[in-house]
């Protein structure tokens, strides 16, 4: 019985985390999908309070959570179950939200010390 239950969860496990890296495979998240299931639900909002209270979470992404922008809240919980509930939803809750892909850093011009604005006291 143990096996079977410990079976399940791997498959459970492994459900997830298939679905976060193809998330993030194709560059995209879900604003307010904490868990990464690809849709928004109650769940997510459990995982964001979850998180909050310290306790243990399989997954959470952070900026898909963090649906107002300021930081992990309560609020951002609040806000996952107003959209659920249709109720007026300014932060475009579910809307897909692109990664932008990572840019090379500035390649150095070559230019001299001379270039240099003087060192403060000497």
């Amino acid at each position: 019985m143990l096996q079977r239950i410990t079976a399940i969860l791997t498959a459970i496990l492994l459900i997830v985390l298939l679905s976060v890296g193809f998330a993030a495979a194709e560059g995209y998240y879900l604003r307010g999908d904490a868990d990464a299931d690809g849709e928004v639900s109650v769940l997510d909002a459990v995982v964001v309070r979850r998180r909050l209270a310290q306790m243990e979470v399989a997954v959470i992404d952070e900026r898909a959570a963090d649906v107002d922008g300021n930081g992990l809240s309560v609020i951002d919980a609040t806000l996952i179950q107003k959209a659920l509930a249709y109720l007026p939803d300014p932060y475009h809750v579910g809307e897909k939200i692109v990664i932008p892909a990572p840019t090379a850093a500035p390649k150095p011009t070559g230019g001299s010390s001379e270039d240099l604005p003087p060192m403060p006291g000497g």
